[in-house]
C-alpha cells in the first residue's frame, strides 16, 4: 500500500530527488490523506526531512504531522522547506535561510549570448580551445572498460576531497556492475579521447526536465570541462523538447530574511562558512548558467530542543544510510517520554498520522522518487581480487590468455590492432564519420608529409615487412639491423635473408636508440658484397622505444651510401621518434613536427609502417619505396592482383594519415602517459629500466629479489601483477627477464597514473608472489602456455611438473595385450570427440575409471567378462584420446557418459560400475539418470573426493603406498608387485592442464552424500581391506546411506581390486549382475 502510495504521489508531484537524495534521506513519512509524504533519514534522537513530494496545499498538514510524530517518539524533528512556516500543527516553528534551489525554467530561450553570459561563454570556448574535446552520452553497462574509466575518475575526484558521502561509494558501486536505471542519464566529456567528466542527469517525475544529479572529475581538471559539459547537455535535453533544468539545491548561502529565523542556526551557519564549510562556491557557479534561485529554509520546533545545524549537516554529508524509523527500532518504547521531549499522549489516545514504510520486518527501505533498488546487489567483478584470481585460473595463470574484460588496464601491446577500449572504437568511428560526411578521400591518397614516390597500403605492418621481402629486387643477403620486431625477422627468414643485430651507442644521451656508427662500419665492411640493405626500426621495440637522432640516423645513412647498400626503415612508431627529436636535438628543437618527420623519411630508400601504433586505426599497413626497381615490382603486383585492401580500409588509412594534429596530439597524450607511468613506478622504487622510452615502460625483474629463485620469474610476476592490481602487461622478447607495460596512444595520462598508482601500492604491500610451474604439454601449440601456483599443488604432483613427469597413457596397448577383442573407437559428440572402448555381447556393463587412468585398468574385465556383457568404458575428459572437456563436474562427465551411449545406439538401463574417482561419477549418474542405470557397483569409491587424508598425490606414490600394504600384511598379489605397479602406471592418462583443473575440483571437496538416499538401484559396494585412499568409514557410511547397497570387504585387495583381485571382484559382480538383470536390457 505504501510503496503505490509513493508511486502515485511521484508522477503527480515528485521534483527533484536524484541518487544523491536516495540515501540522505532514505526512509519515507506518508501522511494520514496518503497525498503527500517526507523522504527523511535518523541519527540518533534526530530525524530530518529532505525533500518533499505532493500538492502545495498539503505541505503544512504533513509538516505538523511530522512534528507530531517526533513528537511522540521523542526525536527531534527538522525539514527543508520552500515556504518559511512560522507554525506546524499549532507548534511554533523557526524557518532560517539555509540554501537555493536553482532551476532553469524555461531551456527553449536558454542561450550563451549577451552580456550575462560572458564568462561562461569564455569558459566554454576556452575549453574547446584545449584539445579534442567532446560530449555524449553513454549507457552505463554497455562497455565494461568506460565502466571502469567512470568509476576510476569518482576515485581520483573522491582523493581531492575532505569528505565524500557515503551515497558516492553506493553509486560508484552500482556503476562498476554496470547499473544505472532508465530515469538515469550519464554523459561524458573527453579531452583528447581522456575522460574529463562525468555527469549523471535524473529525470524529474511531474514535470517535463532534468535534475543536475552527480558531478565526478579528476584534480587539475582543464578549466571550462563541467561549464562545457553541462551547456552540451542543457543542448540536448532542450532539442528533445525538455523544458526545465534543474541544478538541484546549493547550501550555505542566504537568499532572504525571516522574522522567525533561528540565531542559533544563523550563527551556526555563519561559523560554518568561516571554516570553509557550507560556503557560497556550488551556489555560484551554478549562478553562471542564470537560472531562477528560490530559498530554501530550515524548519525546526521553536519551543523546545533541537537538531544542531552542524548535526543537520552531518546528517547531509554523512548520512547513517542503515537507520531505520523509530517505531521500528522499538515498537513496544512508550512515546513522549526521550530524552528533551515534552511529554505528550500515548500512541493509545492518538494515532500516529505517518509511518516509516517497510518492504520487510524490522526494515525501514528509501523510496525516493526513482529511487534505485536496495536489494543485495551482486558482487563487483573490478577491482576484486578474488574476480581476478578467477579470471587468471581460468586462463591458466598466463594474462597472455585473459578476456580482454577481465582486465582493468592492458598494457600488453599499444597496438589497436589488439586494444579493446571506448577510445579505439570512437575514434573509427569519427574516422568513418568524416569520410561520410565529406567525401573525402575517394581512395587512398599519400599525406603530404611522405616523400616517396610509390606508396601502397597493406592489411598490417607485418604484411607491409613480408611484401618488402618478397618484391626485394637483387639476391638474397644479409640484412644488417637495430634489434628489428619478430614479425621483420620471420619475414626476412622466409625470403631466405640472413638478419644480423648491429650495436647501438653505449652512452647516447638523449637518443640511446642511435647505432654505433663503428659496429655499422665492420658489419657492413665484413660483409662486402652480400649486404642487401639496413634496417633501423625507430623508437624500436627492442629498445623499450628508445629514439634514434636525426644527426645518427643521416650517420648511418652516410655509412649505408659508402658501401652502396639502401637504408630502409620501419616507421610504425616515427612521430613518437620525431617528437623526441623536436623536443632534444638541438638542431631541430622546437621544429614542426611533421617537417621532423618529413626529414627521417628522407634519409631512407623505402619504409614499412604499422599503422595501429602511432596513427591510431584499428590495423592496416603501408609499404613506401623511393628505389625504381622495388616500386616498380609493386606497381605491377598492383596491377595483376589487385590492391591488398578494400577501398573503405584504404579510405580510412588515408584519412587517419592525413589528420596531422589529431595523430600529433595523440602520440604527445601518449608519451606523457608513459612517462606519468614511468614516473609513479620508480618514485615507488619498482625497477624501471632507464631511460625510458616512447611507448613502454620497461621493468626488470632480475632486479626483484621475490623472484630472484623461481623458475619462471618473469610469468610469476606477470601473474602476481595482474591479480593484485588487474594490471596486463607481458614478456619483453628483447630481453629475459624484463617485463614490458605497453601504452597504447588514447589510454591516457589519468589512466596511466591509475594503472601506476596500483603497481605501486602492490610492490610495496609485501604481498607474497606465486611460483608458477608450467603445465607440460601445453604452450607447444597455437595457444597460451599454462602455469599453476606451485603453492596450490600437492607436494609430490608439484615434484612431478618440476622433473616433467608424462603420463604415459598406454592403455590401448594394454587392452590389446589382454583382450585383443576390445575395439577402440573415436565418437563424435557436439563439444569433442570420446574415446571409447568396448567388448563383447549381452547386458551393457559401463565401466567409469579413475579420474586419472585409463579404460586399461579394467583390463581383466574386458578379458574375462565380454562373453557376458557388452563391456563399455569411456574416456572421461582429459583421459586418452577424449577432446571434450566443457563440463567437469561429476554431472558433466555423468551427462558425458549418457550421450556416448546414446551415439552408440544403447538406450536401455545398463549396469553401472565405477572405480575410485569413478564411483562419485557413477553415482552422480544413477542420480541424474534413475531410468537408465539398471544396477550400480562401487570399487574402491567414496561419497567425496579427497579421502586420502585431504591430499591428492600422483599415482606412482599411491599405488606404491598400496600395494606395499598389501604385502606388508600379508596380501597376495597375482602376478606380482612389481609387474602391477608398472601395468597400473603405463595406463595412467591425464591431460596436464585439465588435471589441474580437476585438483580445483578435489580441492571444493565436492559430497554427495546428501544425496546418497535419493539413489534406488540395486547397489553392490566392494572394498578391498588394504586400501589406502578409502577408509573404512567412509566404506560404512556409503554403506549405510544408499538403501539398496550391500557391502562385500575383499580381504586381500587394496584400492586397485578390478586389477589386482579381479576373480574376487567377478565371483561378486556376476551373480549381482544376473540378479538384477533389466527386462529387455541393452545388448
Amino acid at each position: 500500500e505504501a510503496a503505490g502510495a509513493i508511486a502515485r504521489i511521484d508522477a503527480a508531484h515528485a521534483k527533484e530527488g536524484g541518487l544523491a537524495g536516495r540515501d540522505i534521506a532514505p526512509l519515507a513519512f506518508i501522511g494520514s490523506t496518503r497525498r503527500a509524504y517526507f523522504n527523511f533519514s535518523r541519527s540518533g534522537e534526530h530525524l530530518f526531512a529532505w525533500s518533499y513530494a505532493g500538492p502545495e496545499q498539503e505541505f503544512a498538514t504533513l509538516a505538523a504531522e511530522w512534528v507530531d510524530y517526533a513528537d511522540r517518539y521523542g526525536m527531534r524533528p527538522s525539514f527543508l522547506s520552500l515556504i518559511p512556516l512560522t507554525e506546524a500543527g499549532g507548534v511554533p516553528l523557526t524557518a532560517t535561510a539555509f540554501g537555493a534551489v536553482q532551476r532553469l525554467e524555461d531551456l527553449s530561450s536558454f542561450t550563451l549570448s549577451g552580456g550575462g553570459m560572458s564568462r561562461l561563454r569564455n569558459l566554454v570556448a576556452r575549453f574547446e580551445r584545449s584539445g579534442r574535446v567532446r560530449l555524449d552520452e553513454y549507457e552505463v553497462g554497455s562497455d565494461p572498460a568506460t565502466d571502469r574509466e567512470i568509476t576510476d575518475m569518482i576515485d581520483r575526484w573522491g582523493g581531492q576531497k575532505q569528505m565524500v558521502n557515503p551515497y558516492v561509494a553506493v553509486v560508484k558501486r552500482e556503476l562498476a556492475e554496470g547499473r544505472l536505471p532508465e530515469r538515469h542519464r550519464m554523459f561524458l566529456t573527453r579531452i583528447n579521447g581522456e575522460l574529463a567528466n562525468a555527469v549523471i542527469v535524473t529525470k524529474i517525475p511531474s514535470e517535463p526536465g532534468y535534475l543536475l544529479d552527480l558531478e565526478f572529475y579528476p584534480a587539475g581538471s582543464h578549466r571550462g570541462g563541467m561549464e562545457y559539459a553541462i551547456v552540451g547537455i542543457i543542448g540536448r535535453l532542450r532539442d528533445e523538447g525538455h523544458a526545465l533544468f534543474s541544478f538541484g539545491a546549493s547550501f550555505g548561502v542566504k537568499l532572504a530574511d525571516t522574522p522567525n529565523a533561528s540565531p542559533q542556526v544563523e550563527q551556526g551557519l555563519a561559523e560554518l562558512r568561516s571554516v570553509g564549510v557550507f560556503g557560497e562556491g556550488n551556489f555560484r557557479f551554478k549562478n553562471k548558467f542564470r537560472p531562477a534561485n528560490r530559498p530554501i529554509f530550515l524548519c525546526q520546533r521553536a519551543d523546545g530542543p533541537v537538531t544542531p545545524v552542524s548535526e543537520v549537516i552531518l546528517m547531509i554529508a554523512d548520512p547513517d544510510i542503515g537507520a531505520t524509523a523509530p517505531e521500528l527500532v522499538d515498537p513496544a518504547r512508550t512515546p513522549g517520554t526521550g530524552p528533551g521531549t515534552r511529554t505528550g499522549p500515548g500512541p493509545g489516545t492518538r494515532p500516529g498520522p505517518g509511518t516509516g514504510t517497510r518492504t520487510g520486518p524490522g526494515t525501514a527501505v528509501a523510496t525516493p522518487p526513482g529511487a534505485l533498488p536496495k536489494t543485495p546487489a551482486p558482487p563487483t567483478a573490478h577491482p576484486d581480487e578474488a574476480a581476478r584470481l578467477a579470471a587468471l585460473a581460468r586462463s591458466g595463470y598466463n594474462p597472455l590468455a585473459l578476456l580482454p574484460g577481465d582486465v582493468d588496464f592492458d598494457l600488453l601491446t599499444d597496438s589497436w590492432a589488439e586494444f579493446d577500449d571506448p577510445a579505439v572504437r570512437r575514434r573509427t568511428a569519427a574516422l568513418r564519420d568524416r569520410i561520410e560526411r565529406e567525401q573525402d578521400p575517394a581512395d587512398f591518397t599519400r599525406p603530404g608529409w611522405l616523400p616517396f614516390d610509390c606508396a601502397l597500403p597493406t592489411p598490417s605492418g607485418r604484411a607491409a615487412e613480408a611484401l618488402l621481402c618478397r618484391n626485394w629486387p637483387g639476391p638474397r643477403g644479409t640484412v644488417i639491423h637495430n634489434g628489428l620486431f619478430l614479425t621483420w625477422l620471420l619475414a626476412l627468414a622466409d625470403e631466405g635473408f640472413t638478419a644480423l643485430r648491429t650495436d647501438t651507442v653505449v652512452d647516447g644521451g638523449a637518443f640511446p636508440g642511435d647505432l654505433d656508427p663503428r659496429a655499422l662500419r665492420e658489419h657492413l665492411t665484413a660483409t662486402g658484397s652480400g649486404a642487401c640493405f639496413v634496417a633501423v626500426e625507430l623508437s624500436g621495440n627492442a629498445t623499450g622505444g628508445r629514439p634514434v637522432s636525426l644527426a645518427g640516423l643521416r650517420a648511418v645513412r652516410a655509412e649505408a651510401d659508402a658501401h652502396g647498400v639502401p637504408l630502409v626503415l620501419d616507421a610504425t612508431r616515427i612521430v613518437d621518434n620525431a617528437a623526441f627529436i623536436a623536443a632534444h636535438e638541438p638542431e631541430w628543437r622546437g621544429a614542426d613536427l611533421w617537417k621532423v618527420v618529413e626529414e627521417l623519411l628522407a634519409q631512407a630508400s623505402a619504409a614499412t609502417f604499422s599503422l595501429s601504433k602511432d596513427f591510431a586505426v584499428t590495423g592496416g599497413g603501408l609499404l613506401a619505396s623511393r628505389l625504381p626497381q622495388l616500386s616498380a615490382r609493386l606497381a605491377e603486383r598492383l596491377a595483376l592482383r589487385g590492391a591488398e585492401v578494400g577501398l573503405p580500409d584504404r579510405r580510412l588509412f588515408a584519412r587517419a594519415l592525413a589528420e596531422r594534429d589529431e595523430v600529433a596530439g595523440l602520440v604527445r597524450e601518449r608519451m606523457a602517459a608513459v612517462r606519468e607511468l614511468g614516473d609513479r613506478l620508480r618514485d615507488a622504487g619498482l625497477p624501471v629500466v632507464e631511460p625510458v622510452g616512447a611507448h613502454c615502460v620497461l621493468l626488470d625483474v632480475g632486479r626483484m629479489p621475490a623472484f630472484a629463485d623461481l623458475a619462471h620469474p618473469v610469468e610469476s610476476c606477470l601473474a602476481w601483477m595482474y591479480q593484485g592490481t588487474g594490471v596486463r602487461g607481458a614478456a619483453h622478447l628483447a630481453a629475459p627477464r624484463q617485463i614490458r607495460l605497453a601504452v597504447p596512444v588514447g589510454l591516457g595520462t589519468g589512466r596511466a597514473a591509475a594503472a601506476g598508482e596500483r603497481l605501486a601500492r602492490l610492490w610495496r604491500s609485501g604481498t607474497p608472489v606465486p611460483d608458477l610451474l608450467p603445465v607440460d604439454g601445453t604452450g607447444g601449440g597455437p595457444g597460451p602456455r599454462c602455469f599453476h601456483p606451485a603453492g596450490a599443488l600437492p607436494e609430490d604432483i608439484g615434484q612431478a611438473m618440476r622433473e616433467g613427469h608424462r603420463a604415459r597413457d598406454d592403455n590401448a596397448a594394454v587392452l590389446a595385450e589382454h583382450a585383443p577383442h576390445v575395439a577402440r573407437s573415436l565418437v563424435e559428440l557436439p563439444d569433442g570427440t570420446a574415446e571409447v572402448f568396448t567388448a563383447g555381447s549381452g547386458p551393457a556393463l559401463l565401466m567409469m575409471t579413475p579420474f586419472n587412468i585409463g579404460a586399461g585398468v579394467f583390463a581383466r574385465q574386458f578379458a574375462g567378462l565380454a562373453d557376458r556383457h557388452r563391456l563399455i568404458t569411456v574416456h572421461h575428459p582429459g583421459v586418452g584420446a577424449t577432446t571434450v572437456a566443457r563440463d567437469l563436474t561429476l554431472d558433466g562427465i555423468a551427462d558425458l557418459y549418457r550421450a556416448v551411449l546414446d551415439a552408440l545406439g544403447v538406450t536401455g538401463p545398463v549396469h553401472v560400475l565405477g572405480s575410485s574417482f569413478g564411483g562419485l561419477v557413477a553415482q552422480s549418474f544413477a542420480l541424474r539418470h534413475p531410468g537408465r542405470t539398471a544396477s550400480l557397483t562401487l570399487v574402491g569409491s567414496s561419497y567425496k573426493v579427497g579421502n586420502r587424508n585431504g591430499e591428492v598425490n600422483r599415482l606412482s606414490v599411491v599405488a606404491a603406498e598400496d600395494f606395499g600394504r598389501i604385502e606388508a600384511h600379508g596380501g597376495r598379489l597375482r602376478d606380482g608387485r612389481a609387474a602391477l605397479e608398472e601395468l597400473l602406471l603405463r595406463c595412467e592418462s591425464m591431460d596436464p592442464k585439465l588435471g589441474l583443473s580437476y585438483l580445483d575440483v578435489f580441492s571444493a571437496q565436492p559430497t554427495l552424500f546428501a544425496r546418497l538416499p535419493e539413489i534406488s538401484v540395486p547397489t553392490l559396494i566392494l572394498w578391498g581391506r588394504h586400501d589406502t585412499v578409502i577408509p573404512v568409514k567412509a566404506t560404512h557410511l556409503l554403506h549405510g546411506a544408499i538403501p539398496t547397497s550391500r557391502l562385500v570387504q575383499l580381504d586381500d585387495a587394496g584400492h586397485f581390486p578390478c586389477l589386482t583381485h579381479a576373480d574376487e571382484v567377478h565371483r561378486e559382480l556376476l551373480p549381482f549382475l544376473a540378479a538384477h538383470e533389466p527386462s529387455g536390457g541393452e545388448r
